[in-house]
């Protein structure tokens, strides 16, 4: 029998809710606790509710799965809960409501037979694809060491996102880049070596993020317009 279905609902819930449950005598609010559990239900396997004083909490296991805090869902406040039993249960209802509305995916980090993940990353004209992997270190750049591929002021920028998750000696990273220039490039290994290394381990995609290691720099060349000699520059005018 499908879970969360009419027929047991009920028995499905903890003992605290259990009695919430024939307690209520809204129609509507059962039909709509009754969906968002199944929904719930079907998308964790199935976990039994097996804690929680109200309608809220007892969603507090399909909060775990989903790897948000159980903080972060709103509790029934006290004056609604007060005042009749049809407003409490309105209110339970709207908290596991913006729960399900909200709650975030989880992260399963994407690696592939060879234990590699992988990073696609661009700037101006440059593109790289990036392959990291849990090793000694070493990073080879179009079949070269990366000393030898880039100066030191390119070579510190790639290393980056390493730095920022204080891991720069624990991953090997092998990459190929094509196109723009040596700066391009950097930038290029840079922005495929970050999302390379949320891939592999999704829970410092945070940190990247808050470095700003994710985001794509859009910034290019600007076009020459024609009547100027360059992008932005004009001729001198001449009055006669």
């Amino acid at each position: 029998m499908t879970p969360g279905s009419p027929a047991n609902f009920s028995a499905d819930l903890s003992p605290d809710l259990r009695g919430w449950w024939a307690q209520t005598s809204t129609e509507a609010v059962k039909t709509c606790c009754r969906k968002m559990f199944r929904q719930l239900a079907l998308a964790c396997g199935r976990r039994g509710l097996a804690v929680g004083t109200g309608a809220a909490k007892a969603f507090q296991p399909a909060c775990v799965l989903a790897n948000r805090p159980f903080s972060t869902i709103p509790e029934p406040s006290a004056s609604a809960s007060s005042s009749s039993p049809v407003d409490a249960d309105m209110d339970a209802v709207a908290a596991v409501a913006s729960f399900k509305h909200t709650a975030p995916t989880m992260l399963i980090p994407e690696i592939d037979g060879l234990g590699r993940a992988y990073g696609t990353g661009r700037r101006k004209t440059s593109s790289a694809r990036v392959w990291v992997k849990q090793g000694s270190g070493r990073f080879t750049v179009n079949g070269k060491d990366l000393k030898d591929y880039f100066q030191p002021l390119q070579r510190e920028e790639v290393l980056l996102p390493f730095l920022a998750i204080e891991q720069s000696g624990l991953y090997d990273v092998w990459c190929t880049v094509k196109g723009g220039g040596i700066t391009g490039q950097a930038g290029a290994v840079r922005l495929g070596a970050s999302r390379a290394l949320t891939a592999f381990g999704p829970d410092i995609r945070p940190t990247l993020k808050k470095a700003g290691f994710i985001t794509r720099d859009s910034r290019r060349v600007e076009r020459k317009k024609p009547g100027q000699p360059k992008a932005r520059k004009k001729f001198q005018w001449v009055k006669r």
